[in-house]
């Protein structure tokens, strides 16, 4: 959703020829990223246990020790997935789709 709103608003700040507008779109989203992938981050770290659980994997099982490390690594990865998916809509609101392929 990050990515679609922060296309679509930077897109119509930018027919309007008003560069300040897409630039505080930017701003804006890229916060909001960080605060929600924090906070995602935090989630996952606090409740893996009960995660894991929710996926079926127990506390003890053989999967369960690859599973919280692979957990608990992408959630640490979460902030900045989440800053990607707004610089990949902000370069689309600039209709530049080949930069975030690079």
């Amino acid at each position: 959703a990050l990515t679609q709103s922060t296309t679509s608003l930077v897109g119509k700040s930018l027919a309007k020829n008003d560069k300040e507008t897409a630039g505080l779109v930017i701003q804006q989203t890229m916060a909001l990223s960080l605060i929600i992938g924090t906070a995602v981050c935090i989630l996952l770290l606090a409740r893996a246990n009960t995660v894991l659980g929710l996926m079926g994997v127990e506390v003890g099982t053989v999967l369960y020790p690859e599973a919280h490390s692979y957990l608990t690594t992408r959630a640490l990865a979460a902030p900045a997935v989440l800053l990607l998916t707004v610089f990949e809509g902000s370069f689309r609101g600039y209709g530049d789709t080949k930069t975030p392929a690079i």
